[in-house]
């Protein structure tokens, strides 16, 4: 199944518990601090929510349900 933005997140921060609790507090800042991190979205997104979903396409035009991803992205960025 499709694991949510939200819940992706969540994962994350209990990720980083995990490695604050392996590693330390100090320690684990400085991995984050020194990682890369990529965040992808919207092919899928948009393919599979837009084109598979009825209620999509009854509620967003193309353009629209594009803009729509994009403010999802912005806050989860945030």
């Amino acid at each position: 199944g499709v694991v949510s933005v939200p819940q992706q997140l969540d994962y994350m921060k209990e990720c980083v518990t995990k490695m604050e609790n392996a590693v330390g507090k100090a320690a684990a800042a400085k991995i984050m601090e020194d990682s890369i991190f990529i965040v992808s979205a919207g092919t899928n997104d948009f393919v599979i929510s837009y084109h598979l979903l009825p209620f999509r396409k009854q509620t967003f035009t193309p353009q629209e349900y594009q803009q729509f991803i994009l403010d999802q992205l912005r806050v989860f960025l945030k």
